[in-house]
């Protein structure tokens, strides 16, 4: 499998996350999971991406859990939400924009759901640093971390001028999981866990086995 490059890699990845059976019922577990192990620790800022195409569903749980309900009035801040950043594409990066309301997003060109090009201004802008939690998306993921995305290296950016206490947590059905996934260390940025349908994987800790048992692996060659 890691004979293939990233290309094909992309190609056998998306065949096998479009082939997905009962998307609906695997991105409830997932977002089950993700409740209870990291909203629950209530983070001030949360990033995630809108879903398209067959990413996990992301869309009514951003409006169930992030957007304040209010009956009369314009919208007031909950201290006990999490505040919703959404990322939007320029040309060569993404930025963040704190939303509000599901009403401020549009369809653009590329078939995105993006905030409305006229509110993209003053303290709507959102800084990476700001974030806690990032939900990121992708093709192709394994137990390190190391993921593989639609080849544009928007989110390698942006989670490159996150803080270091932050978490990068990749949304992903158990299909999408690898042994190994072809990546760049100097520019791929790893993931801290991974949550499927099927539970948490922890990044992190997987990375610290394998660099533990380096040394071992070089004594006996």
């Amino acid at each position: 499998m890691s004979r293939l490059n990233k290309s094909e890699f992309r190609q056998l990845a998306q065949s096998r996350r479009e082939a997905t059976s009962d998307r609906a019922g695997k991105s409830r577990a997932i977002w089950q999971f993700l409740r209870e192990r990291f909203l629950s620790t209530k983070p001030t800022w949360v990033c995630c991406y809108v879903d398209i195409t067959s990413e996990v569903i992301t869309q009514p749980y951003l409006q169930d859990l992030f957007l304040a309900k209010s009956e009369t009035g314009p919208f007031a801040p909950d201290p006990l939400i999490p505040k919703l950043a959404i990322p939007y594409c320029l040309p060569q990066h993404l930025n963040l924009f704190h939303l509000q309301d599901w009403s401020e997003l549009a369809t653009s060109k590329w078939g995105l759901q993006e905030p409305a090009t006229h509110l993209r201004a003053g303290k709507r802008i959102i800084e990476p640093q700001q974030i806690d939690i990032f939900l990121i998306p992708g093709l192709a993921f394994d137990h390190h971390g190391n993921r593989l995305g639609y080849g544009k290296g928007y989110y390698d950016k942006l989670l490159g001028q996150r803080r270091r206490d932050s978490l990068a947590i990749a949304l992903a059905f158990q299909e999408q999981i690898f042994s190994d996934v072809p990546h760049q260390p100097e520019y791929d940025v790893p993931m801290d866990y991974i949550v499927t349908e099927s539970g948490i994987l922890d990044c992190q800790r997987h990375r610290h086995s394998a660099a533990a048992e380096e040394p071992a692996t070089r004594d006996l060659a």
